[in-house]
């Protein structure tokens, strides 16, 4: 994982950081429902491990706005959420871009 690990209450709101693009929504068994929205400037966001999902692909959402719901990983006994930010095809710090 290139971004960070989120704990918190499960089904906890799940918000975007910007306003943006859905432009991808998946299931896996590794990673539970994903949802990827890009952003002004290349940036993408890239949520993980969300017990469910509100949005559809090519629908547009604006800065914390609801996109899902905070679920867990196959093995964890508690909720959290996989976050990733990408910039021009680059992992980057998000921490560096959000207060948590």
């Amino acid at each position: 994982m290139l971004g960070v690990r989120v704990n918190g209450a499960k089904d906890a709101h799940v918000v975007s950081i910007a306003d943006g693009m859905v432009v991808l929504t998946a299931w896996s068994p590794e990673a539970g429902h994903c949802v990827v929205i890009q952003h002004k400037d290349n940036y993408l966001s890239v949520y993980r491990h969300l017990s469910g999902v509100l949005l559809s692909k090519g629908e547009r959402v604006q800065g914390a706005q609801v996109i899902g719901y905070a679920g867990s990983d196959k093995d964890a006994e508690l909720s959290m959420l996989e976050f990733e930010l990408w910039h021009e095809g680059k992992a980057v710090n998000p921490e560096l871009y959000i207060v948590f």
